[in-house]
């Protein structure tokens, strides 16, 4: 090094979710975009922040009494969405739950909002399918979460 001339560091990983990405992380997980998917499954606070962010959608979507038929209902669709897409890949059930219930979280927020407006519970309910199975059509694809380090480069 010459005179003046500072040691760059490398980059380091970032393995905590920073508050300012969770917007982008949420509309990209419903995309399905692998940047995201990955970054979810990944991050450590991610789960967290899913459980936190889906619980309190659901609140506000369905009365308590309700909530644990929502729970149930979700369970069983993600263990489907899981068995399905594991004859494809090779996710844990872990990751899939994380990823509905980031889906799961502005669909639920919506759903909220719907019902304080005077909307029946059957967009709760509808949106709670629709989130399994666009999280299905996501990691039905080939590379749901982007290039593998064994890819052939092109």
């Amino acid at each position: 090094m010459t005179a003046g001339e500072t040691a760059r560091a490398p980059a380091t990983r970032r393995f905590f979710l920073s508050p300012a990405e969770i917007p982008g992380l949420l509309f990209g997980v419903l995309r399905g975009e692998p940047v995201a998917l990955r970054r979810i499954v990944g991050a450590r606070g991610a789960g967290r922040f899913g459980v936190t962010g889906a619980l309190l959608g659901a609140l506000a979507a369905v009365p308590t009494t309700w909530l644990p038929h929502l729970i149930g209902l979700h369970v069983a669709l993600s263990i489907g969405v899981w068995l399905v897409a594991r004859a494809r890949s090779s996710i844990e059930w872990a990751q899939v739950e994380r990823i509905t219930l980031w889906m799961l979280t502005p669909v639920l927020l919506v759903a909220g909002i719907g019902r304080a407006l005077g909307a029946d519970l059957g967009f709760a309910w509808i949106s709670l399918g629709g989130v399994h199975v666009l999280a299905l059509r996501h990691l039905w694809r080939e590379r749901p979460f982007g290039p593998c380090a064994d890819d052939p480069v092109l």
